[in-house]
């Protein structure tokens, strides 16, 4: 069965929770929904967009998800997918849908609720993606967020590019250009 809801402001990727056979009140999420700044994303067509914030928080069985599309209705427009970290390479996994967002109209944000059928296993720190099929609408993201876009309906393993290198410059005197720093060394 799905839910559906029609809201002007909330954001982001996807939010999974499905109870734990052992311990029926723990829930397990991979993605993260909640209310901050958002937008649509600007990807290509069909593109893959994978959460790199938010790991699975357990090992489990997920059979919902929870997601954000910028509008509606938009008939088979998303496909959940799930991967697994290993180095710079996430591991295609498995995939559920094509689902079709029918909540909310143009305007508005569409949450969208789906049921992964069947339900879907994941070991702690597995993450989450969401594939935009259709030119109609696309995934709603954090700005600032973690993701990676790939493009196409992604079915195999990723490579991430290398990390850019943590570099910066800045002033740390108001000295003007050309005059050098006195330096102070100290001997014993």
């Amino acid at each position: 069965m799905r839910r559906r809801y029609a809201l002007p402001a909330l954001p982001v990727l996807v939010l999974l929770t499905s109870p734990r056979a052992s311990l029926p009140a723990q829930t397990i999420s991979v993605g993260e929904i909640r209310v901050a700044s958002f937008s649509p994303l600007a990807s290509p067509e069909i593109s893959t967009v994978i959460d790199l914030a938010f790991g699975a928080t357990g090992d489990g069985q997920l059979d919902s998800a929870t997601f954000i599309w910028s509008q509606a209705p938009c008939p088979a427009a998303v496909k959940i997918k799930f991967f697994r970290p290993d180095g710079r390479t996430l591991r295609y996994l498995e995939e559920r849908g094509r689902y079709d967002v029918v909540a909310g109209s143009g305007a508005f944000r569409t949450v969208e609720t789906v049921v992964l059928g069947p339900a879907v296993s994941v070991r702690r720190g597995d993450l989450i993606g969401i594939t935009s099929l259709t030119s109609c609408g696309r995934p709603t993201v954090h700005e600032g967020g973690s993701y990676f876009v790939a493009s196409g309906d992604v079915s195999q393993d990723v490579t991430l590019p290398a990390p850019v290198p943590g570099v910066s410059a800045r002033s740390i005197s108001s000295r003007p250009a050309g005059r050098p720093r006195p330096v102070h060394r100290s001997f014993s």
